[in-house]
C-alpha cells in the first residue's frame, strides 16, 4: 500500500515540479526585467546574470525527461541558479532596486522547494540554508547591505516560504490520508465485489444442488417404491424358501436316517472280526469318506471235504464312486462273491474275478445301458500247510498285493491284471492272471484299495506308493494292532487341513494260526 502511495505521489510531484519550474522562470524574469528596465542600462554581464537560470533550468528539464532523472535534481538546479542570480544582482544595480525586486524573486524560488517537504523535510532545510549562505557570502564580499538579508522583503519571502511549506505538508498529509482511505475503500469494494461474486456462484451452486437434490429425492422415492415392491417379493420368496427349507430339512432327515440305516446294513455285510480271527491273524483299517462306503472287504471259508482241503478267501474291493452309489455297488459285489464262492464253490481266483465281472455286467445291464461302473479287486486264496507256512493264490483286478517277506525284511509288490471288474470296454477282454505264492511264518499280506496311496496333503501332494511301501517296511515287524494304529495316525497327520478324497481300506493278514 505504501509503495502504491509513493508511486502516486511521485507522479504528482513530477508534474508539479515542471509546473513550478516554468512559473519560477516566468516570475523571476518578469520581476527582474519589469522592475529594472526603466532604471538600468542592460550590459551583457547583467543580462547573463538575469537570464542564465532560465536556459539552465530548461536544459535540466530536457535531461530529466530524457534520462528519467529524479525531479529533485530539477528543483536543486532552480534553487541554485535563482539564488546565485539574486545574490549577484547587487553588483549591477543599487541597493534600493535590488531590495524591491528581491522579494518577488525569492518568493518564486522559495515556494518551489516547498514541494520537497512532501518527501523529505531535510531537503527544504538544505535548500533554504544554501540560499541564505550564498546571499550572505556574495553580499558580504561584494556589497555593504548583507545585514538586511533577513529583514524587509526577505522576511516576507521567508514567511511566505515557511507558510507554503506548512501548507504543502498539510496538503501532503491530506492527500496521503485521502489516497489511503480511497485505496482501502477500493480494496474493500473489490473484496465485497469478490465476495458478492462468490456468493452469487454459491447461490447458483446451491440452486443447482437443490435441483439435483429434488431430482435425487424423486429418484429415491421411485427406488423406495421399487424396494418396497422387491421387499414384498423377497418376503414372499422367503416364505416359500422357508417352506421349501422345512421340506428339504424333512427330506434330509429322512435321507440321513436312510443313509445311516444303509450304513448299518453295509456293516452287516462286512465280515465279522470274530469269524475272521478264527482262521487268520488280521487288522482292518476301514475309513469311509462318507457315512457309507464304496470300499468293502470280504471273507469266506470253505472247510475241508473229502480230497478238498480247507480254503480261506479274503479280498479288498474298491467300487466305482463313494457314498450311496458306491455302497450299492459294494452290496452287489459282496452278494456276487458269496454266490460264486460259497454257493457255487468256485475256488480259482482268476475264475472268481471272471464270474464277478460277468455278474456285474449282467446286474447293471451294462451291455444295454452302457453303464460304466465297476470295481477294482485284490483277492487272495489261502491254503495253510502243516509246516506253518501257506500256499497263496492271488488275482488282482487293477490292484496289487503287497507282501512282506520276513526272511528278507522287505516289501514285495505283486501286480494285478490291468483290467477292472465290470464297465464297458472297447478292446477285447484280457484274462485275469493267477499268481501262486508260498509264504512262511511271520510273512504278512497287505490288501488295499487306492484311497490311502492317492490321499493328498494340504500341498496337494499324493502320499504315493513309494511312501506307502517305505512305511510298511518300517512297521511290518510290529504287532498288527500297532501297525493299524500307526497307519491311522500317519494318515490323519498327512491329511491335515485337507479333506479325505476317497474311501480307504487296508487289510493286514498273517497266515499263521493263533
Amino acid at each position: 500500500m505504501e509503495k502504491k502511495w509513493l508511486h502516486k505521489y511521485n507522479t504528482i510531484s513530477r508534474k508539479n515540479t515542471f509546473f513550478s519550474a516554468k512559473i519560477g522562470i516566468f516570475l523571476y524574469c518578469f520581476s527582474i526585467f519589469g522592475g529594472l528596465a526603466p532604471f538600468v542600462n542592460f550590459t551583457l554581464p547583467l543580462i547573463i546574470c538575469i537570464f542564465f537560470p532560465a536556459p539552465i533550468t530548461l536544459i535540466v528539464m530536457f535531461l530529466q525527461k530524457y534520462y528519467k532523472l529524479r525531479h529533485e535534481y530539477l528543483l536543486f538546479t532552480i534553487m541554485c541558479t535563482f539564488t546565485l542570480s539574486t545574490a549577484l544582482l547587487p553588483l549591477f544595480v543599487n541597493n534600493q532596486l535590488w531590495q524591491s525586486m528581491l522579494g518577488l524573486a525569492n518568493i518564486a524560488t522559495l515556494i518551489i522547494p516547498a514541494i520537497l517537504i512532501l518527501t523529505k523535510a531535510k531537503n527544504v532545510v538544505f535548500y533554504v540554508s544554501y540560499a541564505v549562505i550564498v546571499n550572505f557570502i556574495v553580499n558580504y564580499f561584494f556589497a555593504d547591505y548583507s545585514y538586511e538579508l533577513l529583514v524587509g522583503p526577505h522576511a516576507v519571502s521567508l514567511s511566505v516560504a515557511v507558510s507554503t511549506i506548512f501548507l504543502a505538508k498539510f496538503k501532503y498529509s491530506s492527500a496521503r490520508n485521502t489516497f489511503l482511505l480511497n485505496w482501502q475503500l477500493n480494496k474493500k469494494n473489490e473484496e465485497m465485489q469478490f465476495k458478492n461474486h462468490e456468493i452469487l456462484e454459491k447461490n447458483e451452486e446451491l440452486n443447482q444442488l437443490n435441483e439435483e437434490m429434488q431430482f435425487k429425492n424423486h429418484e429415491i422415492l421411485e427406488k423406495n417404491e421399487e424396494l418396497n415392491q422387491l421387499n414384498e417379493e423377497i418376503q414372499a420368496q422367503a416364505d416359500n424358501l422357508e417352506a421349501a427349507f422345512k421340506q428339504i430339512e424333512s427330506h434330509h432327515l429322512k435321507i440321513k436316517s436312510s443313509i445311516k440305516y444303509a450304513s448299518t446294513i453295509q456293516k452287516a455285510i462286512l465280515p465279522a472280526k470274530e469269524s475272521v480271527d478264527k482262521h487268520l491273524q488280521t487288522f482292518v483299517l476301514f475309513r469311509p469318506k462318507d457315512v457309507v462306503s464304496g470300499d468293502f472287504y470280504w471273507f469266506a471259508y470253505l472247510p475241508a471235504k473229502d480230497t478238498f482241503c480247507a480254503k480261506i478267501f479274503i479280498a479288498a474291493v474298491d467300487c466305482t464312486g463313494h457314498g450311496v452309489p458306491g455302497a450299492f455297488m459294494s452290496m452287489i459285489g459282496s452278494r456276487l462273491l458269496n454266490e460264486i464262492v460259497n454257493e457255487r464253490k468256485i475256488t480259482n481266483t482268476a475264475k472268481i474275478l471272471e464270474l464277478l465281472d460277468a455278474g456285474i455286467i449282467k446286474s447293471l445291464k451294462q451291455n444295454k445301458s452302457r453303464n460304466n461302473d465297476g470295481m477294482d479287486v485284490c483277492l487272495c486264496r489261502i491254503e495253510k500247510q502243516e509246516n506253518q507256512g501257506a500256499y497263496i493264490q492271488f488275482s488282482g483286478a487293477k490292484r496289487p498285493l503287497f507282501l512282506y517277506k520276513a526272511d528278507s525284511g522287505k516289501i514285495e509288490i505283486i501286480k494285478g491284471s490291468r483290467r477292472s471288474i465290470g464297465g464297458v470296454r472297447r478292446n477285447l477282454k484280457k484274462s485275469f492272471a493267477t499268481n501262486l505264492i508260498n509264504v512262511e511264518k511271520n510273512d504278512i499280506l497287505y490288501l488295499t484299495s487306492d484311497g490311502y496311496i492317492d490321499q493328498n496333503n494340504s500341498k496337494r501332494e499324493r502320499f504315493g506308493t513309494k511312501n506307502f511301501v517305505k512305511l510298511l517296511n518300517k512297521i511290518a515287524t510290529k504287532d498288527l494292532n500297532k501297525q493299524k494304529e500307526i497307519l491311522d495316525v500317519k494318515l490323519t497327520d498327512y491329511i491335515g487341513i485337507s479333506k479325505q478324497r476317497d474311501d480307504i481300506t487296508i487289510l493286514g493278514v498273517k497266515t499263521v494260526e493263533k
